[in-house]
């Protein structure tokens, strides 16, 4: 008699279609979610926001000079001076904390202070001066620093504030005032600098181009940029961890949106630097829009749960 082989039951078999229709089903419902900085810059809504126009600004200034703006060591210079100044500009107003409506009054000293020392210098000041700072009489030379350095440098600085606080006017508060003293301070100062940069660039302006484009620009845009894209990345994988039940939709998100949007960024040539900063913009504003509208997508992940 012929003993049966023992029987065993036949392990069951994982369909290969899981996990590619559930990550076309979690595409599927959230990709109104996806689609919000979309509608968001559809709206033009953000033109208003003030501190996503700062971040535009900070971030993709440099790169937009190098793609608009033909090679010249003297406008990349004064680029570079506007540049620093709005830096500044932040910081004082970090600083002083003024009131909200500060920051078109600060622009409108910044600009106006500048067309005044752009005229002074235009109508022979820096000649004046040279005459009497390059002088071999000490006298001289003193004269020039009182009256074609300091006072004058005072006069402008203070062009702007004097009106402010002409008489019948409204007058804003000490901490507004002291940042629009700043702001006016630093214009003249800046302009002074950038007046002096200009005038000895000379032998060096290949050297002031090559900083600009290898320094400046990649020092500023491209480790911002990379924080852009970390930071999509992290935005994702943390809603994937908060909400399970659609990770595999925002695994893709997290893992495709930022390598495709770098890969784009560093692919590019530098004669398509236009394109390079549409790429970086568009990067900026779906990170921008996905933290102001975090609410949102989170109700609809947990709706969708």
């Amino acid at each position: 008699m012929v003993t049966p082989l023992p029987q065993f039951d036949e392990p069951e078999r994982r369909s290969d279609s899981g996990v590619p229709n559930k990550l076309v089903a979690d595409l599927q419902t959230l990709l109104p979610q996806f689609l919000l900085p979309l509608h968001v810059l559809i709206s033009t809504g953000w033109m208003r926001n003030y501190k996503w126009i700062g971040i535009f600004l900070l971030a993709l200034c440099p790169l937009a000079v190098l793609a608009f703006i033909p090679a010249n060591a003297s406008m990349q210079l004064v680029f570079i001076g506007l540049y620093l100044s709005m830096l500044w500009i932040f910081f004082f107003h970090q600083f002083l904390n003024p009131g909200e409506g500060t920051w078109k009054m600060a622009l409108i000293c910044f600009f106006t202070t500048g067309v005044i020392v752009t005229i002074a210098f235009s109508l022979g000041l820096q000649r004046l001066r040279d005459s009497f700072l390059y002088s071999p009489n000490v006298f001289f030379q003193l004269f020039g620093e009182l009256f074609t350095v300091a006072i004058l440098g005072y006069v402008f600085s203070l062009a702007v504030i004097l009106f402010l606080l002409r008489p019948g006017a409204a007058i804003p508060s000490v901490p507004d005032m002291v940042y629009y003293g700043l702001v006016s301070g630093l214009t003249v100062g800046m302009a002074e600098a950038l007046n002096w940069e200009i005038a000895n660039v000379g032998a060096a302006s290949n050297a002031v181009m090559y900083f600009y484009e290898m320094a400046f620009v990649r020092l500023i845009t491209f480790p911002f940029m990379q924080a852009i894209w970390t930071g999509l990345a992290t935005y994702f994988f943390t809603l994937a961890r908060l909400y399970p039940a659609r990770r595999l939709g925002l695994w893709m998100a997290a893992v495709c949106l930022p390598l495709v949007l770098e890969t784009i960024h560093c692919a590019l040539p530098p004669g398509l630097a236009w394109l390079d900063l549409v790429m970086d913009f568009l990067a900026i504003f779906a990170f921008l829009g996905y933290i102001s509208h975090r609410s949102d997508f989170e109700t609809a992940l947990q709706a969708n749960a």
